[in-house]
């Protein structure tokens, strides 16, 4: 016996449209904090010195 799709859309697994939809959600994890890293540090810099 073959294992079936769960389902498909337009020819894409279900099951790899989820692998596919994590991998973007990393990534969009991964540049959020990028993003605010990047000026966490002039900040502290900025509070230390404006004191």
């Amino acid at each position: 016996m073959e294992h079936q799709p769960i389902q498909t859309v337009e020819g894409i697994t279900l099951r790899a449209f989820a692998r596919t939809l994590l991998e973007v959600f990393k990534m969009g994890r991964g540049i959020l904090l990028w993003l605010l890293g990047i000026p966490l540090p002039i900040v502290i810099l900025l509070v230390l010195f404006l004191r």
